[in-house]
């Protein structure tokens, strides 16, 4: 499967990713020279929302996964850090691998439904994403939507959703430490908190599968519109693409499409 991967992303076709961080390692790995557009994966509002009243929003929480890219090591590290310094702050993890030793059985909930793991969100004060890579994380939009400031290692996806010390907090991959000095901070400081937590549900209200599917159908238009008999230039700088003289889709020098989520009325 990786040898297929390989041979699909190197072909001088168009592709269409996650995030910004994708379009770089694609760029970076393949040395592709035709189009890479980002249309962000959305979140469906319906289903992620703070579901319980704010005095009993009290713990840190976070995914817990056994895999490489998740690093496991780095989260049960952080946890039991975070544990012995504020014993008096639950913690709440969700997860789908058996419950690690380090993990006590009272703090993790195996196979959560959407309603569990929306009550999880919504009683975390902080939550906590300590992966190596990611595409575009979904549990980040899934916890701001329900109410939690989020302290992420950039792993990648992360830098399309966080901006640091605005909307969340951005550390590096594997930094215990930093993710500990973050989250005690937030747990300190209710104005701190309250401010990321309001300019992260503004951040969250850009990613809906609304505005996802909007953007998608006008990046499949455009490319519909570069069949190979035609020479002009787009129009539409807001899905950054131009067309060459061969007819070929490639992607535009220009900032338009590095900026994050854009809503409807925006790209009216």
């Amino acid at each position: 499967m990786p040898e297929l991967m390989d041979v699909a992303l190197s072909l001088p076709l168009p592709k269409v990713v996650v995030s910004n961080a994708v379009a770089e390692q694609i760029t970076t790995r393949y040395e592709v020279d035709s189009l890479i557009e980002v249309v962000h994966n959305g979140i469906n509002d319906d289903e992620y929302f703070p579901c319980v009243a704010d005095e009993l929003r009290n713990g840190v929480g976070t995914i817990y996964a056994d895999h490489a890219p998740k690093d496991p090591a780095t989260i049960r590290a952080s946890l039991g850090r975070l544990a012995a310094m504020r014993p008096d702050i639950p913690q709440y993890v969700f997860g789908i691998p058996r419950r690690p030793k380090a993990i006590r059985p009272s703090v993790y909930r195996r196979y959560p439904s959407v309603e569990q793991a929306r009550e999880l969100y919504s009683r975390s004060l902080v939550w906590i994403l300590a992966s190596r890579s990611e595409g575009l994380p979904g549990s980040v939009l899934e916890a701001m939507a329900c109410g939690c400031v989020v302290v992420s290692t950039d792993c990648g996806g992360s830098r399309d959703i966080i901006v640091d010390g605005e909307n969340g907090f951005l550390v590096n991959v594997g930094d215990v430490d930093a993710i500990v000095d973050r989250t005690r901070w937030l747990l300190s400081d209710q104005v701190l908190r309250g401010r990321l937590r309001e300019a992260s549900r503004r951040t969250v209200r850009g990613f809906t599968w609304t505005a996802s599917v909007d953007r998608l159908e006008r990046v499949l238009m455009l490319l519909d519109s570069s069949a190979p008999d035609r020479a002009e230039v787009s129009t539409a700088p807001s899905v950054g693409i131009r067309i060459r003289e061969d007819g070929r889709a490639r992607r535009a020098h220009s900032d338009a499409h590095r900026t994050g989520p854009q809503s409807s009325e925006t790209r009216q």
